[in-house]
């Protein structure tokens, strides 16, 4: 997916590549430590999303407290099992466990890791 964000200072339109997961109730997450997230601080943001070569409108949430970006990773890595997690959600996990919350709040807070929600407008089917 690309995610298309203006830029707070410049007013610059970036186009980044992302990977999302998609969650039960068609949210998109997408999870970063990646400096443009930055740009989506505050409050709700007015972003666009190129889903398989549709541009679409969405809005952005971006999530930085280290307690519910542990929780959003604890999840995943629960829900992929931790061989998967090691490849899909680009963090490294040095143990032959999943992580406890601490150690993911230990890890957010250390990498910077943010959790970014979507919601996309589909527009009529």
């Amino acid at each position: 997916m690309l995610l298309h964000v203006t830029g707070r200072r410049s007013g610059r339109v970036y186009s980044t590549p992302v990977a999302y997961h998609r969650r039960p109730d068609g949210r998109l997450l997408v999870l970063t430590s990646a400096g443009w997230r930055v740009n989506l601080r505050g409050a709700r943001t007015a972003v666009e999303v190129t889903v398989f070569g549709r541009r679409l409108p969405a809005t952005a949430v971006l999530v930085e407290d280290p307690e519910a970006v542990a929780d959003v990773y604890g999840e995943l890595i629960e829900a992929l099992g931790v061989a998967k997690a090691k490849r899909r959600l680009g963090i490294r996990i040095n143990l032959d466990r999943a992580p406890t919350h601490g150690e993911l709040c230990e890890a957010a807070r250390r990498d910077h890791l943010s959790v970014l929600h979507l919601d996309v407008d589909e527009g009529p089917a």
